[in-house]
């Protein structure tokens, strides 16, 4: 793939997209591989469109098995347009068998519209916030906190996703190939907030025989995942 430098591109960064259409299934990369031409004014950030880029974070990241506890996850929301926008919607999934406590702080007190949808054959919760008119300044990072809480007796790691939708329209080179505006423009997380239920690696020799195992603990008692003697 070849790009053609213009004579507008002087101080400017150009930026990358990909576009995956998978039947009814569109992913949009974002603007990704930045190329700095000249001397831009922020090197190495896609100026020329953008989106806003979301994280979310768990307070604990680790919790005891069988044990019902609470975690705080912390949405960030860091805006990379040009100009002023406005965030619209926020929808979060919750990791299977966790549940939404409350109460919603920072960027808006009001409760979500929960539902509970199936995601690739997993029931989840979905928290919708709705109608929310944001508006989030360039290199401005808002910030979206709640509760929620769960019970896991089997170790693993519990992946959280959520999606941040500005109120703007896609550019007509994405929507005459049918990528809709949310497509487009929503700002999506992938596998943050990650809570996890802890395994451990151990090891036991006797009489010159070593046996190498993976455990994971499950509600009075372990569980082991893989074993390995030599």
């Amino acid at each position: 793939m070849v790009h053609e430098f213009r004579g507008d591109d002087k101080d400017s960064v150009l930026c990358n997209w990909v576009v995956l259409k998978v039947g009814d299934v569109t992913t949009v990369s974002g603007p990704q591989a930045p190329i700095i031409v000249g001397d831009p004014a922020r090197p190495g950030v896609c100026q020329a469109g953008g989106v806003i880029e979301v994280y979310k974070i768990s307070d604990p990241e680790i919790i005891p098995p069988g044990v019902k506890t609470d975690i705080e996850y912390t949405i960030s929301m860091t805006s990379w347009y040009n100009e002023v926008q406005h965030i619209e919607q926020i929808i979060d999934y919750l990791p299977p068998g966790f549940d939404y406590i409350g109460p919603t702080g920072n960027l808006t007190t009001s409760e979500p519209l929960e539902s509970l949808e199936n995601v690739n054959g997993v029931e989840r919760w979905k928290l919708h916030w709705d109608n929310l008119h944001k508006s989030i300044a360039p290199e401005e990072t808002l910030i979206l906190t709640f509760s929620a809480n769960t019970t896991k007796d089997v170790s693993g790691s519990y992946y959280n996703e959520v999606m941040a939708l500005p109120a703007i329209q896609a550019p007509a080179i994405f929507t005459q190939i049918g990528v809709t505006d949310e497509e487009y423009f929503t700002g999506y997380s992938w596998n943050t907030g990650t809570v996890m239920v802890p395994a451990f690696d151990s090891s036991a020799n006797a009489t010159g025989v070593t046996i190498n195992a993976n455990m994971g603990l499950i509600l009075e008692g372990i569980s082991i995942t893989s074993w390995q003697v030599d």
